[in-house]
């Protein structure tokens, strides 16, 4: 059996399982309006798509024999394309939705049009599968999600000023209805705190996309040796297996339940040495306090 495959089958069954602890935590994630959760769970929907297309694909790669198990390669292929670049195209549709909830915060959290939001993102699905369909699938699929990827960066940064400034603008506000101010900063402040988890996720997928335009760019305009071209092999595998691992441990930290919060286990930890080094402080400070006044008296 292939020592490779069955690495490969082991990440991505352990990626699966991480994308499963993540959509979970997210759905259990208190802080965020039902718009942002709804396009989070697509992503890591489309995510968990391609991660089982591609156990399909590297079996029937791996194991063919039969002459319609090429269908299957196909298609197992043209799904683990599509879910990757229908993530970021989500991704986008994310930061939109947010910017538009931005603008719109007044009246933003009494909105509800997820099923428009759900039928955007199966239609951009299928937009992505047709054109894997019809040019060629690694080299467009690549550069098609990093130009999507940029895009959602510009975005993201955009989304980050916006709330911010919106937020200040909303503090100088003195209106009547305080309910419907309050109301106004706690939108700005769900969107604010999205919008901050979100650009790690972003730049982990700028990262390994940036990697993978690099080798399919050298590989495809430059006269490279075979020796070559089975390196720039491995490193695209190489560097698809640490996606699969990273991007969805990164959403996990992002929404992740309280039984994973490792970083809130260690604050927990300093917390309490602060206490007791906070107390010896107190009662050395209560002590010379005490003998000053006995001092004082005598």
């Amino acid at each position: 059996m292939n020592i490779f495959f069955i690495i490969e089958i082991v990440i991505v069954f352990f990626s699966i399982f991480l994308d499963c602890l993540a959509l979970r935590s997210c759905y259990y994630f208190k802080y965020c309006h039902i718009h942002a959760k709804v396009l989070i769970t697509c992503i890591i929907i489309d995510i968990m798509l391609s991660n089982i297309s591609q156990i399909f694909y590297s079996y029937f790669i791996t194991y063919t024999k039969l002459d319609h198990d090429y269908f299957c390669i196909e298609l197992s292929h043209l799904l683990f394309l599509s879910g990757n670049t229908s993530s970021t195209f989500t991704c986008i549709l994310l930061i939109i939705e947010q910017i538009f909830g931005t603008k719109y915060s007044k009246e933003y959290e009494k909105m509800n049009y997820i099923w428009i939001l759900i039928t955007i993102n199966v239609i951009s699905f299928i937009i992505v599968v047709v054109i894997n369909l019809f040019y060629e699938k690694i080299f467009i699929n690549v550069y098609l999600q990093f130009v999507t990827i940029i895009i959602a960066i510009i975005l993201s940064l955009i989304l980050c000023f916006y709330s911010i400034k919106k937020k200040n603008e909303t503090i100088n506000i003195r209106e009547n209805n305080n309910t419907y101010l309050l109301s106004q900063k706690f939108v700005l402040n769900q969107i604010r705190r999205i919008s901050f988890k979100i650009f790690p996720f972003i730049l982990s997928v700028t990262f390994h996309s940036a990697i993978n335009i690099i080798i399919l760019t050298i590989a495809n305009f430059s006269a490279s040796s075979e020796h070559e071209n089975n390196l720039f092999t491995i490193i695209v595998d190489t560097n698809i297996l640490l996606k699969e691992i990273t991007i969805p441990l990164i959403l996990l930290l992002l929404f992740s339940p309280s039984y994973l919060k490792i970083f809130s286990c260690g604050k927990k930890l300093r917390n309490k040495d602060q206490i007791k080094a906070a107390s010896v402080k107190a009662n050395e400070e209560r002590h010379i306090y005490f003998s000053q006044l006995q001092k004082q008296w005598k």
